[in-house]
């Protein structure tokens, strides 16, 4: 046995455990400890342990359609990506929000258009929102650097305000 003043302790090995003895306590390795919490917070929310006439008894019977398997979460709302039939929708939120339509070159650089492209946009579109529209489709269509800058997203629109300095815009949609 170890003394816990001293700081000594017995290691007892099992078949495929080990474990530690201090003053007649086991000590189960931290990963052990954290399996048998979980099974006692979880697992009696998947079983149902009754008897006969709904009585508790002192053993479980698990059937197979009872036990299901973790869901796997869907991507949030700010990573699902976008497409061109939520170009009115983003219009709106931007407005609501107070963007400066004036700002969209900055905007679309950031979110993955060329230069070249905002170029061609700026020459063919009279007013800065039919600018910021224009911009706002060729992102929704992904081309040029839109996937490497996130997508065309939620996130990637939020995260393109907060780099060019629209922070409470982003936070207020």
């Amino acid at each position: 046995m170890g003394d816990i003043a001293t700081g000594q302790t017995e290691t007892k090995k099992s078949n495929s455990l080990s474990s530690f003895m201090c003053n007649g306590w086991v000590i189960l390795p931290l990963c052990t400890a954290a399996v048998a919490v979980a099974l006692m917070i979880y697992l009696p929310s998947y079983l149902q342990m009754k008897g006969k006439e709904g009585e508790p008894t002192n053993h479980v019977h698990v059937h197979p359609e009872d036990v299901k398997p973790p869901q796997v979460p869907s991507p949030t709302t700010a990573s699902k990506p976008l497409d061109i039939s939520d170009l009115s929708e983003i219009v709106s939120k931007l407005k609501e929000c107070k963007f400066d339509p004036g700002q969209w070159e900055d905007l679309c650089l950031d979110i993955g258009l060329y230069e070249v492209t905002i170029s061609t946009i700026r020459s063919d579109r009279n007013t800065a929102n039919d600018r910021l529209r224009s911009c706002l489709v060729k992102w929704l269509n992904r081309v040029e650097d839109v996937d490497k800058k996130g997508g065309a997203t939620w996130e990637s629109l939020e995260n393109g305000l907060i780099n060019i300095g629209q922070k409470p815009v982003a936070e207020s949609k």
